[in-house]
């Protein structure tokens, strides 16, 4: 009842829920910006943390298992760094945490991979927590992985899995502690650091076999009859490999396996669970996703933030005679994310079965949310850069799925009044990156696509091209 309650509070502590349309995030934005934390949430705060140090630290393994449970619901309520920060610094703590996972039984070993899983959005704990406990995991996922499904073994492989491909997408590129919900400042004044580089840890986990364990779960349970249970397991596999094809050798490894993609996108849309139809479409974008085209001084600043994390984590020397500018010139550039290993990769996709899982994950009576229909509206954006697919958008209601997942804020059709003389206001720049990604796709379709045929109703396309005009030129141009 009491973690119960915590969860609650810590995430709705506004109590937003009595008051429909209230942003609640919004306001704990605008309130922290306004005032630091009172005594009495430090008080609070202090008094979480306290308790979870017990439950955790327990030797009983249902307390235990609650405490790990309970930190976990932190993070999916993405304030478990903001409440938990004290803990993770404590002396030995994720030690204690890992050595004590070994002898725990498998209801408790459970709850702590589930903590691993939902903390690895912030890279500081998922280094520090793989650190410490990559050993076990890779020795769970090796006694399970001859079991039979549905035994407690498998389903601990399974989870083991999971935390191990997250733990290498997550060290494969910064950019996926964006989920995180404490910047870097915020970080650093927690006092979170990482384990010191001497300490003996287990070798990593081979990322192409992790991908392949994942692919052939997908494939068994997509040939088994469909279930809650296995749905919800090919969702948790679908999100390991999303994680490890943030990798761009993974991304090409995993794309050549069409069994594996056939399987998940013709299951994806018959299921129920919106989780995995996320899961599938995410992998899609990640399997599909164009490397970001920056400007001379946004190629300047990198390199000097290449140059700077160089010189502080000490990486691999240069080889005799290389310069510094080759290096981090082959460290941003693989041939795996050229633009014409993306378009094969996208048609690869595309044969397998992806748009009709894209289309009908946005059909109204499928309640998307947010963060769905913007996996959408980049993952078709991004098959609209290939030329050969675009009439398949078309045919296949890609075009219709691009206009039903526009926001408020997009510009809309209007029709002229015949008792007003004066045309109706140009549109402004584009508000949502959602509609940007839009109305890139649709103007990329309407390049190949006669508008008559590719649109419904040619002055969406036009109005959303004008917003586009509005907006200061970029080098992610058409």
């Amino acid at each position: 009842m009491f973690a119960s309650q915590l969860l609650t509070a810590v995430s709705d502590p506004l109590n937003s829920q009595r008051f429909p349309g209230f942003d609640a995030k919004a306001a704990r934005t605008t309130s922290a910006q306004q005032k630091a934390p009172t005594p009495a949430l430090l008080q609070t705060r202090a008094l979480t943390e306290r308790t979870l140090d017990t439950w955790i630290q327990s030797t009983m393994q249902a307390e235990r298992s609650r405490g790990l449970r309970a930190l976990a619901g932190l993070y999916e309520a993405n304030v478990g760094a903001e409440i938990s920060a004290n803990l993770w610094i404590k002396d030995t703590w994720v030690e204690e945490l890992w050595d004590q996972g070994e002898f725990d039984k498998p209801e408790t070993q459970l709850a702590l991979l589930y903590l691993a899983d939902v903390s690895s959005v912030d890279a500081k704990i998922s280094g520090m927590m793989k650190k410490a406990g990559n050993g076990l995991v890779q020795e769970l996922v090796r006694k399970g992985k001859n079991c039979k499904g549905g035994s407690v073994e498998a389903e601990l492989a399974d989870a083991a899995a999971v935390v191990l491909a997250k733990w290498t997408g997550v060290s494969a590129t910064p950019a996926v502690s964006a989920r995180t919900s404490a910047p870097d400042a915020s970080a650093e004044a927690s006092g979170i650091v990482e384990l010191p580089d001497t300490d003996t840890v287990a070798e990593d986990a081979d990322p192409i076999a992790l991908a392949d364990m994942h692919a052939r779960r997908i494939i068994e349970l997509a040939s088994q009859k469909a279930s809650d249970t296995n749905a919800s397991a090919m969702q948790r596999a679908a999100e390991a490999l999303g994680y490890l094809c943030l990798k761009p050798e993974l991304k090409h490894h995993v794309s050549q396996n069409e069994q594996l993609l056939q399987a998940l996108f013709s299951q994806a849309p018959k299921s129920n669970m919106a989780g995995l139809k996320f899961s599938a479409i995410m992998l899609a974008r990640n399997l599909t996703q164009y490397r970001p085209v920056l400007s001379e001084e946004q190629k300047r600043m990198r390199q000097l933030q290449k140059i700077g994390s160089r010189a502080q984590q000490q990486q691999k020397p240069q080889k005799k005679g290389e310069t510094l500018s080759e290096v981090l010139a082959d460290e941003d550039e693989s041939e795996y994310d050229s633009a014409e290993n993306v378009s094969r990769r996208s048609v690869t996709v595309c044969k397998a079965g992806c748009l009709a899982l894209l289309v009908s994950a946005v059909q109204p009576g499928a309640h998307p949310s947010d963060s769905l229909k913007d996996a959408v509206a980049e993952v078709l954006v991004s098959l609209a850069t290939t030329q050969s697919l675009r009439g398949l958008l078309v045919q296949q209601g890609g075009v219709r799925a691009l206009l039903s997942i526009t926001t408020a804020d997009a510009p809309k059709a209007t029709q002229k009044s015949s008792q007003s003389s004066t045309s109706p206001p140009m549109p402004q720049a584009m508000r949502q990156p959602r509609d940007r990604h839009i109305a890139f796709a649709l103007a990329k379709i309407a390049i190949s696509v006669p508008p008559h045929l590719a649109f419904p109703d040619p002055r969406h396309i036009v109005r959303l091209l004008l917003a586009l005009l509005a907006e200061e030129s970029e080098p992610q141009a058409l």
